[in-house]
């Protein structure tokens, strides 16, 4: 583009310095029969010339506006920090809230399709089957006596995968292990409620199934 404007603001100011009357002398005098009585005058001469130094000067502007603009987007691109390459593994693990070091430590655990024993019986239900048109699945549970929900989590890999898995993580909302002490006085009132929790989806859940992480298929309700 800069190059092109610069190459016709050259053509349009040489123009400008060769004769207007010898141009037409020898460029147009050829077409006519009898050239001197179709000759322009000199006003046609001086506004030709006048209109070749005007385009000179507009593809001159226009060759230094481009150039400017070409300087600023450099500078911005400089400017900008060169962003980390990822894959997508490593940006499902950066989103995925699953909390690694509460469960190795007992203070939070997955949820599965079966009660856990004594003190961490929480487990999942299923999900609500009416919201199969929504973009987004509803999970039923129970959770543990002392226990409060960490976080939920879905993962579709691809349009074709006929699956959506889910992950519920529960954590104590004393900061302590499951232990026998959930079953305590503390938490002996908490009434086992069923509880639920929506997770947005890409696209609507329609057939497809949805599974724990583990492979075990939740069922709807």
């Amino acid at each position: 583009m800069v190059t092109y404007s610069i190459l016709l603001s050259i053509v349009f100011f040489v123009g400008c310095l060769i004769s207007p009357r010898w141009l037409w002398w020898n460029l147009s005098a050829w077409a006519y029969r009898d050239p001197e009585a179709n000759e322009p005058s000199e006003s046609a001469y001086a506004t030709g010339r006048a209109l070749l130094l005007v385009l000179a000067i507009v593809c001159l502007l226009v060759a230094v506006s481009q150039c400017s603009a070409d300087k600023r987007a450099a500078e911005r691109t400089d400017a900008r920090p060169d962003m980390p390459v990822r894959t997508d593994d490593e940006i499902r693990k950066k989103a995925d809230p699953y909390p690694e070091d509460l469960v190795a430590k007992g203070v939070a655990r997955v949820l599965s399709l079966e009660p856990g024993t004594g003190h961490a019986s929480g487990y999942i239900i299923g999900y609500d089957y009416a919201d199969r048109a929504a973009s987004a699945v509803t999970i039923l549970y129970y959770l543990s006596p002392c226990g409060r929900l960490h976080s939920a989590w879905a993962e579709e890999k691809s349009p074709y995968d006929y699956r959506v898995k889910i992950r519920l993580v529960e954590e104590t909302r004393n900061g302590q292990k499951f232990t026998k002490k959930c079953r305590g006085k503390e938490w002996k009132n908490r009434s086992f409620v069923v509880q639920s929790t929506t997770i947005a989806l890409t696209r609507p859940l329609d057939n497809r199934w949805v599974v724990l992480y583990d492979g075990g298929r939740v069922h709807p309700k």
